[in-house]
């Protein structure tokens, strides 16, 4: 769960926006089933929120994405 969680951080902080499902499961190299489960657990742990039926709503709980300034 602890990959799951730093991939979605590396990749908003890459990115600027969250990942779908099918890219955390291609990510850490999973199964999209796998991915519901861990993000469902990481909802349960506080560590992240999501609206339910949206796209790319993953939302690290006490992470602000900052882009840097060149």
């Amino acid at each position: 769960m602890q990959e799951t969680y730093k991939f979605i951080i590396d990749f908003i902080q890459e990115n600027g926006y969250s990942p779908s499902y099918r890219e955390i499961a291609k990510g850490v190299g999973c199964a999209l089933s796998t991915v519901v489960y861990r993000l469902e657990k990481l909802v349960d742990f506080g560590m992240i929120e999501m609206k339910p039926n949206a796209p790319r709503t993953i939302k690290v709980v006490g992470y602000q994405y900052m882009k840097e300034s060149e």
